[in-house]
């Protein structure tokens, strides 16, 4: 009688227990996160993920179609701006800024990431082209966050500047991250192409209307 045929067991090729499981990498995301429990990441963490996209799209031939659409969105807490502005103490601004970052890190794509670098977030949103980002992430987004604020006790709106890899002629992350913060201060002040989306104001990075001061 011929014997029964067996294939092979997987071997896996590595040594870490509960492979597979996650659980072995968890402990690591602390070491790229705020430790405040927001589950945010730091902004060299973001600029990393950022470098990751930008690098790939340098590698791509003419017969490759690989280039992934990606959004740098900074956003700004209105009631945070002003109380800075004002010279109120920066402790007095936290708890707002833990609740708007708790609702972000839980309202966020497993394929995006969610930052803050002190009372500005970052959020790179993959596969996703400036006006959708616009038109539908923002309305979304913004209504989930100022409904978060109102329950805290401490309602606000916001502010969006948005800056695409594949649409603003992205040179390398740095770059991403001045034509975001741009877009967001033409937000903030009301310029040519801001536009109100829900609870929020918006703009989009503009190539003639928003000139970078690189000084």
């Amino acid at each position: 009688m011929a014997k029964e045929r067996r294939s092979a067991e997987l071997a896996l090729l590595t040594s870490y227990e509960g492979h597979g499981t996650g659980e072995t990498y968890r402990q690591y995301e602390g070491l790229f996160q705020h430790d405040d429990d927001t589950g945010l990441y730091t902004l060299p963490t973001i600029m990393q993920f950022v470098k990751f996209l930008v690098d790939v799209s340098r590698q791509t031939s003419v017969n490759e179609f690989q280039i992934f659409p990606a959004c740098l969105v900074t956003m700004s807490v209105n009631r945070v701006e002003k109380a800075v502005a004002d010279g109120t103490p920066a402790d007095d601004t936290l708890p707002l800024l833990d609740v708007i970052g708790r609702e972000l890190s839980v309202r966020t794509r497993q394929a995006d990431r969610a930052g803050r670098f002190e009372h500005t977030f970052a959020l790179l949103l993959t596969r996703t082209m400036a006006q959708r980002a616009r038109d539908h992430y923002v309305d979304r987004t913004s209504g989930y966050l100022s409904e978060a604020a109102k329950q805290a006790g401490i309602p606000s709106a916001f502010c969006f500047g948005i800056a695409s890899l594949t649409e603003h002629v992205i040179r390398d992350p740095d770059d991403m991250l001045m034509k975001s913060l741009r877009a967001l201060k033409a937000a903030q002040g009301r310029e040519q192409h801001a536009i109100r989306r829900g609870a929020a104001t918006v703009a989009v990075y503009d190539l003639r209307s928003m000139p970078l001061d690189t000084t």
